[in-house]
């Protein structure tokens, strides 16, 4: 029996090409593996109904929350952005 990872994971988005172009990014979970992780599926809120996926994106080299379906690291699953100390965008920082 292979190895489960239940819960969050911080991860770095190396790649947004997605062939499907239904909001899929890969991904690297340096706490987990080095090697790259397969297409992550979006967790999209249910009211979105957004059909310009690619501005909702995050940039190659953005920091993503990912877990795993039942824990597996072949489905993947990317659930938003967060930043790194000295990385929040001028536009939101608390004046």
């Amino acid at each position: 029996m292979s190895a489960k990872f239940f819960g969050k994971y911080r991860a770095v988005v190396v790649n947004t090409n997605d062939p499907q172009a239904i909001g899929r990014i890969q991904v690297t979970v340096p706490e987990i593996t080095d090697r790259e992780i397969g297409l992550a599926m979006r967790c999209v809120p249910p009211n979105n109904t957004s059909t310009k996926l690619g501005s909702a994106l995050p940039r190659v080299g953005a920091k993503v929350w990912v877990e795993f379906e039942r824990g597996d690291l072949n489905f993947p699953i990317w659930s938003g952005c967060f930043f790194g100390p000295g990385e929040t965008p001028p536009s939101l920082r608390h004046a």
